[in-house]
């Protein structure tokens, strides 16, 4: 059932997905220290959330939209990144790549089907790093750093990313 629910390839990615809080999980293949990882993830979001609010990622202000043809466009505080997405469902793995405005920017993570959509997570050193480009390039440079940055040493060895739902 578990399998059934998290497998990647459950997830059909074309459409548009609004984000709807921060999503962590640990990383590792131990059921036990997973379970007890999703103990303290509530707590842990919560955090998340308020570091995410400060540089205004909040409900309604991030949104994917995945096309047939293998490009989307990321819409974050108002303003549109454009780029193109590969998902290795053996793997369970996504890329996005973006365009010029993000320099040509990469990053690889994996979804996670959940019953109110999916999550869409990434080794959190790479996430933080990649955030911090994106809010930069949509005008955000100078609250970002600081926030951003409280987060990183806490988040070593988890993966971070966006909770979506399909709009």
């Amino acid at each position: 059932l578990v399998e059934a629910v998290t497998n990647s390839s459950n997830v059909s990615l074309p459409g548009t997905w609004k984000y709807t809080g921060p999503a962590i999980d640990m990383t590792g293949d131990d059921a036990l220290s997973n379970i007890a990882g999703s103990a303290v993830t509530s707590e842990m979001e919560k955090k998340v959330a308020s570091a995410f609010e400060k540089v205004g990622i909040k409900e309604g202000t991030v949104s994917f939209t995945f096309n047939d043809d293998m490009s989307f466009s990321c819409t974050v505080l108002g303003k549109t990144l454009n780029g193109t997405w590969e998902k290795n469902t053996e793997e369970g793995k996504l890329t996005l790549q973006f365009g010029q405005t993000m320099k040509y920017l990469s990053i690889t993570g994996y979804l996670k089907a959940t019953t109110s959509g999916c999550e869409l997570l990434f080794e959190s050193d790479r996430f933080l790093s990649f955030l911090k480009t994106v809010l930069s390039a949509v005008g955000k440079k100078s609250t970002t750093a600081s926030a951003i940055s409280s987060l990183s040493n806490s988040y070593d060895g988890m993966n971070l990313g966006f909770k979506l739902s399909r709009q």
